[in-house]
């Protein structure tokens, strides 16, 4: 063999670094089409989710079915809802009032459309509505103050029962409502109550997330600037609600979008 010139070795050496700075930039090249593309998922991914937000701000109020304590059941007596004092919307005990507990499910609400006397799950299952609001927290507020897991435990029972009747069917939990300072219902003061009110909003977005449902703070525009019910939207007792304060509610479920995140 003949040996290469030492021009010819230079030669070889100036395409070998060539060679070697067209892979380089070829890696290059490829390294920014594919961060490129990434990127324009994102975008796209983000451009695709915006209407599902926006959706959820343009909720009809009509498509909703409200379940909960005696402030729940008070949306018919105020008359605030489709069908004023004979709304459907409403669904209740024949006393207007219910309690969170593991015992839930066997409890029975009168269902407006036949009359008859139905657990939840089964009137969720015959009516099978977009949207379901629950609001459970004042009654045995107490008991949930020194045993947080009961609270979780039994509105998720509930949720689950709801989803398995009817799969559909968004969950919404409202923040439970605060108390006026001249509440006499329990006999530790207002401020306290509220402060295991707080708490118990604190979970809501984790019973929310485990459970499939989502946090609608419905409380925020009830508090005065000290965290307490307002006084002009209580009726007396510091703890049932005005017409005024359900209007109130009900503009905030139409114009804000369902939520997992923490409640401040």
């Amino acid at each position: 063999m003949h040996e290469l010139s030492n021009r010819q070795k230079a030669v070889l050496g100036h395409l070998s670094r060539a060679a070697f700075v067209l892979i380089f930039l070829c890696l290059a090249f490829s390294l920014m089409i594919g961060i490129a593309a990434r990127r324009n998922k994102k975008l796209a991914a983000g451009k695709e989710a915006a209407p599902a937000v926006a959706a959820s701000e343009q909720v009809n109020i009509d498509d909703m079915i409200f379940i909960g304590e005696s402030t729940t059941s008070h949306l018919r007596s105020r008359g605030v809802l489709s069908g004023g004092k004979n709304t459907r919307q409403v669904w209740s005990s024949d006393q207007n009032t219910m309690s969170l507990d593991l015992n839930i499910l066997n409890k029975t609400i009168r269902y407006p459309r036949t009359g008859q006397s139905m657990t939840i799950p089964a009137a969720m299952g015959a009516e099978r509505p977009p949207v379901v609001v629950l609001n459970f927290g004042v009654n045995g507020i107490t008991s949930f103050a020194r045993n947080e897991r009961l609270y979780k435990a039994a509105y998720g029972k509930l949720i689950d029962a709801i989803h398995e009747a009817s799969p559909a069917t968004v969950v919404l939990l409202q923040t439970v409502y605060p108390l006026a300072l001249n509440q006499t219902a329990f006999s530790e003061g207002a401020e306290t109550v509220n402060g295991y009110i707080r708490r118990l909003n604190e979970l809501l977005p984790e019973i929310a997330t485990s459970h499939d449902a989502y946090v609608v703070d419905t409380a925020s525009v009830l508090r005065d600037d000290k965290g307490n019910l307002r006084a002009d939207y209580q009726t007396g007792d510091g703890i049932h609600l005005t017409k005024e304060a359900y209007f109130a509610i009900l503009e905030y479920l139409r114009t804000h979008p369902y939520e997992r995140k923490n409640i401040e």
